[in-house]
């Protein structure tokens, strides 16, 4: 394996070998506060890309391998990597056109590697930000579509994405949405991981719903169902919605939720549609959308809005005050610490 003993950065050096020369890194693609992503070429010639489990708040790199300075972190850590291996062998198995494909795993340098396919196409995250490119209604909704395709399939071998934002999905050249391989990791040990999970989710925190920042708050498929109206919202608005943490904030200090709900005010789509969106980005987990399935039967069905949203609301008023208020006192000791 070659490294580069001058490197000043945390990312494995262009030109670094893996997997014994079976993997060559190509191009260092970005980082997120879990993972260092690349692109590289295998021993045939064919383009992949790399995600190396790479926690930046506890890890340091020595030539090319890991290492953690804390002794409880380490614990930690060790324990986060069987466990997005564990997952990700489960994402071998997932067979959808709307999910990239998991080639290969594999451990190296004191971590875990992801090996996954790349879809042609382009990452919506430079799509979304591009003046020049606009999607139509049309291929909003459809995009929309894709990715509750993707989830049905995911959440069905009980798994969570819990990172899905523009960086996470692509658009290929027939306009399809494909839901990049991300995920898993926290959903289990997640009382060893609170500073971890926190730290890994501030920087998708106007995508994702409060309850991933928590690692003692409920979550399941709705939390992902939130992720996936949160990125069409960008979609249709132009800008992000509120992020949840603000939302709990303001309904905390009884001001009105700064959420701007999509129905009624973009007459291009389907009111069904938009009604769609905004219930499944109802602050609480309770009263929101809960699977992908029934996400994609709002999207098409003609069916009583108001009904389904009193019962929606019905039952987060069955949620204790105790509840909400321990949510509250704490997402306020979180904005304090900002």
């Amino acid at each position: 394996m070659q490294h580069s003993s001058s490197r000043q950065t945390d990312e494995l050096a262009v030109s670094t070998t893996l997997q014994g020369g079976e993997y060559t890194i190509s191009d260092i693609k970005g980082s997120s506060n879990n993972s260092y992503n690349y692109h590289a070429k295998t021993s045939d010639g064919t383009s992949v890309a790399i995600k190396e489990f790479f926690l930046r708040d506890m890890c340091r790199r020595e030539g090319n391998n890991i290492q953690i300075p804390a002794k409880a972190d380490a614990k930690i850590f060790n324990s986060l990597v069987k466990t997005f291996l564990r997952d990700a062998t489960f994402l071998t198995s997932l067979d959808s056109e709307h999910l990239a494909s998991v080639l290969d795993l594999f451990e190296e340098n004191g971590t875990a590697y992801m090996v996954k396919s790349i879809p042609e196409g382009e990452l919506l995250a430079d799509l979304i930000v591009d003046p020049s490119r606009k999607f139509t209604p049309k291929q909003i909704t459809s995009i929309a579509n894709d990715l509750a395709r993707s989830l049905v399939e995911v959440h069905g071998f009980g798994m969570l994405h819990r990172d899905i934002t523009p960086s996470n999905i692509m658009i290929t050249k027939d306009g399809s949405a494909v839901l990049l391989p991300d995920f898993g990791t926290f959903r289990e040990d997640r009382s060893n991981a609170s500073r971890v999970v926190s730290s890994v989710l501030q920087s998708a925190q106007h995508y994702a719903p409060f309850e991933l920042t928590f690692d003692d708050a409920r979550q399941g498929d709705g939390s992902d169902i939130y992720c996936v109206a949160a990125v069409v919202y960008h979609l249709i608005t132009g800008e992000p919605p509120a992020a949840s943490l603000d939302r709990v904030a303001a309904v905390a200090a009884n001001d009105p939720d700064p959420y701007v709900p999509l129905e009624g005010s973009h007459k291009k789509f389907d009111d069904r549609f938009l009604k769609a969106m905004d219930m499944s980005m109802e602050l609480f987990y309770d009263s929101r959308v809960h699977s992908a399935t029934e996400l994609m039967f709002i999207m098409s069905k003609d069916i009583d809005f108001d009904e389904t949203r009193r019962m929606k609301r019905d039952v987060g008023k069955r949620s204790t005050p105790l509840t909400h208020q321990g949510i509250f006192i704490r997402v306020k000791n979180l904005l304090l610490r900002r």
